[in-house]
């Protein structure tokens, strides 16, 4: 049982025993350190593929097509979670603080 592919721009059949067809892998979003590495290596970004039946489907389909949206995670993990709830407390404090110093430094002032 062969597996059929179909092309990314056209969508007709791609005939892979031939030199035409294609597959085409896109990174995106990588980390800078990454970027002087192996495509295959890449273990940061988000990786896009692509089949084509001709290079010139290639070329249409990259001209004329603007690639899908960038899919961002907006989960929040456990730990950013909490080190927020952190930074917000610490703010709170010195907030608190920096009021309490105001006041007595100001009643101090006041009955002199």
């Amino acid at each position: 049982m062969t597996d059929t592919f179909s092309c990314d721009y056209c969508r007709g059949t791609i005939e892979t025993a031939t030199d035409a067809a294609l597959i085409v892998g896109v990174h995106r979003r990588v980390d800078p350190g990454d970027w002087g590495d192996d495509p295959d290596e890449l273990a940061s970004g988000e990786q896009l593929v692509f089949r084509y039946c001709s290079r010139q489907h290639l070329g249409a389909h990259m001209e004329r097509v603007p690639l899908p949206p960038v899919r961002i995670d907006e989960s929040i993990s456990a730990g950013a979670m909490l080190g927020c709830a952190v930074a917000v407390l610490v703010g709170a404090a010195v907030l608190a603080l920096t009021v309490y110093g105001a006041v007595q430094l100001w009643q101090d002032v006041l009955q002199r």
